[in-house]
């Protein structure tokens, strides 16, 4: 309507809807859903920016209240208003850019910053009060119930006249007796945890993130939209910065996509694209270059394909050449670079504080190669996803790696399992919650790679005696159940974050470890050679054993990796790892394998 220059007409029905809703179903998704409307319907009409703000705060205020995210083109007026009238002066700009900071997170209100918090929840006040467990189960299902009964009424409202299904007045009825079991809940979970609703804020304030966050160390949220070119926000202490990102989802992804080409199969035999990696830096960085150049530490909330590439690899300066790695400077010559889904992950996990197991260490790995018959009575109806799954070779690099792991962190040998002790049932009967370290090396299993495989999944070694290999998968699902005290979970297989499908957040698999209890993941973004990680992570360990915290751990090893083996200098074997979450706190090989194996 707007478009048809009926805008009067337009905002009228707009305003009439959102009062009908208001009056129905207060604080309702459909109602937060129709002011973002209301916001987009002014800003096409040409309304400036601060006409939007009110709309725009009561739409923010309610999905708060909801805990529930939107689209980044729904709620991009609304950002932009907020940036745009911040920026343009006044006696107030730095609350305006705390509101576009706090309304673009909602566009990252996905499922891993869901489990992130309930995981933190869970690790803060479940083992001091059993009681509080049951309590915030308790309320969680009621905010599922609550949440099925607005998309109930939504879908009503559209049939309504047709003469199926319940009237609006009855679910109406519906919404308010789970409305109240909500309140209830509510009121229960803040009875035994007081803490409770601090923890599971699906968007941070500033003010929370500058709390969370280190002295030297900046956080970057990126919010990618794809109506137009996004904004990059700089969150250190005591200032927001706020600059235009130079491209828009599309170029963005596009540029990522270029920068992966030359490094995804793991192997250096493609030309790494530096003019790409050094555009993408200059398209999301450079507005803020200067308030950067003297961070110290960087924390990433990435969007959209962003998700899919470790920023350590962007380049800061204008490369030699256009092709090529040798003399180029990449971010992690600079600085340590960790990602979070969200900045609330950050603050959510930084709240929890360090795990309090009893034992430094846990690994599992190196599983025995999939027998062919088990593996084709895996996939009896689809022969080839057998077929890979047993061509998927064994991984000597894995072994020594959880070897030198156990003795860097001065643990026993006792405390891993390999080869055909490695099991999926083996690893469900150990007492994971016991060890700060809980490390896998083995294959990385994603849907995209083994399409019979429906979510991502770890390989174990198949148990004696199975008809098939599908209790070797440890998936998703699987990981959801364990019980961890971790402060760091080491993924070293590949594609454990998710590749170039990680879509909107982290691979299902590191969603489920967050959810399980980890504060961190080292994970992987592509095919990664076996001997090259072995060495990344028993140097990172190294590191951490001398009292680095996991980060710089991390980036330390990963330059070894890339200034001192010549034959492993190529981006696709140091720059794959990247640490998600804040990582563990304050525990070298000399081996120099020829790069073999590789694992995915």
């Amino acid at each position: 309507a707007a478009s048809a220059g009926n805008v009067g007409g337009a905002e009228g029905s707009f305003a009439r809807s959102a009062a009908r809703f208001a009056r129905a179903v207060p604080r309702s998704r459909p109602y937060a859903d129709t002011l973002l409307l209301r916001a987009a319907a002014q800003r096409d009409a040409g309304s400036p920016a601060a006409a939007l703000l009110s709309i725009c705060r009561e739409a923010v205020v309610v999905l708060r209240e909801l805990r529930e995210g939107t689209s980044a083109a729904a709620i991009s007026p609304c950002v932009d208003a907020f940036v745009q009238t911040g920026q343009g002066g006044g006696s107030a700009p730095q609350s305006l850019l705390a509101e576009a900071f706090e309304a673009s997170q909602l566009a990252q209100g996905n499922v891993t910053t869901t489990q992130i918090a309930r995981a933190a929840a869970r690790l803060a006040e479940g083992s001091r009060n059993p009681a509080a467990s049951e309590a915030i189960r308790q309320r969680e299902e009621a905010k599922r119930r609550l949440m099925a009964l607005y998309r109930d009424r939504d879908e009503a409202s559209v049939a309504a006249g047709r003469g199926a299904g319940p009237t609006l007045a009855e679910i109406d009825a519906q919404i308010a007796v789970a409305q109240a079991e909500a309140a209830d809940a509510d009121l229960a979970v803040q009875a035994v945890a007081p803490g409770f609703a601090q923890l599971v804020q699906s968007v941070a304030s500033a003010e929370e993130v500058m709390a969370s966050l280190r002295p030297g160390e900046v956080l970057a949220s990126v919010f990618l939209s794809p109506a137009s070119p996004g904004w990059i926000f700089l969150v250190r202490e005591g200032d927001i910065a706020v600059g235009r990102i130079g491209a828009d989802e599309a170029e963005v992804s596009a540029l990522v996509a270029r920068v992966r080409a030359g490094v995804e199969d793991g192997d250096g035999s493609k030309p790494f694209d530096a003019a790409a990696a050094h555009q993408l830096y200059t398209v999301l960085f450079a507005a803020l270059a200067p308030r950067l150049a003297d961070s110290e530490r960087l924390v990433v909330a990435p969007s959209g394909q962003l998700l899919s590439l470790p920023f350590g690899l962007l380049v800061e300066v204008p490369p030699p050449a256009p092709s090529g790695h040798e003399g180029v400077r990449f971010l992690l010559d600079r600085l340590p670079v960790t990602h979070v889904p969200a900045p609330a992950s950050l603050v959510a996990l930084r709240r929890v504080g360090p795990s309090q197991a009893a034992q430094p260490w846990f690994g599992f790995g190196a599983p025995n190669p999939v027998p062919f018959a088990q593996a084709a009575r895996t996939f009896p109806s689809a022969p080839e996803c057998g077929q890979l799954l047993a061509a998927l070779p064994a991984l000597p690099g894995a072994n020594l790696e959880l070897r030198v792991s156990a003795q860097l962190l001065g643990t026993s040998p006792a405390n891993s399992l390999t080869g055909a002790a490695f099991t999926a049932d083996a690893v469900r009967r150990a007492h994971l919650r016991d060890h700060r370290i809980v490390h896998f090396a083995t294959h990385g299993l994603l849907p995209r790679e083994l399409s019979c495989v429906p979510e991502a999944a770890l390989l174990a070694s198949v148990s004696p005696g199975a008809p098939n290999a599908a209790g070797a998968l440890l998936t998703a699902a699987t990981v959801m159940d364990f019980d961890l005290d971790a402060d760091a979970v080491l993924l070293s297989a590949c594609n454990s974050g998710g590749g170039a499908a990680a879509g909107e957040s982290l691979s299902g698999l590191a969603r489920a470890f967050f959810y399980a209890g980890a504060r961190s993941l080292l994970v992987t973004h592509w095919y990664v050679d076996d001997a090259a990680a072995t060495r990344v992570v028993a140097l990172a360990l190294h590191g951490l054993s001398r009292g680095e915290d996991l980060a710089e751990a991390l980036r330390a090893a990963q330059l070894d990796l890339a200034r001192n083996i010549p034959e492993w200098g190529h981006p696709a074997f140091w720059a794959a790892f990247a640490l998600v979450g804040p990582g563990a706190g304050p525990a070298p090989v000399s081996a120099r394998a020829v790069p073999g194996q590789v694992r995915g």
